[in-house]
């Protein structure tokens, strides 16, 4: 059905543009960007994750720039 088609175009533009923003952030390539995005339900659920598993599925370097990234102060990024 039409209605089907437009949820599935807007999906994959939702899915576009969050593979698009995980591309930025530090340490993530085309690489450990698949994996990462087989491993989380979403850019929140990677936000809340420990440093550990961060490391685990994007790499000990990338997973720990994504976790200094993502728990720094504003303050200190001033």
């Amino acid at each position: 059905s039409k209605q089907n088609d437009d949820d599935e175009e807007e999906e994959d533009e939702i899915n576009e543009s969050a593979r698009d923003m995980l591309l930025r952030l530090p340490g993530v390539n085309v690489h450990n960007a698949r994996r990462i995005m087989r491993e989380c339900d979403s850019l929140a659920d990677l936000i809340g994750m420990s440093r550990m598993d961060l490391r685990r599925i994007a790499g000990p370097v990338a997973g720990q720039k994504l976790y200094t990234f993502f728990n720094q102060s504003y303050a200190a990024a001033t």
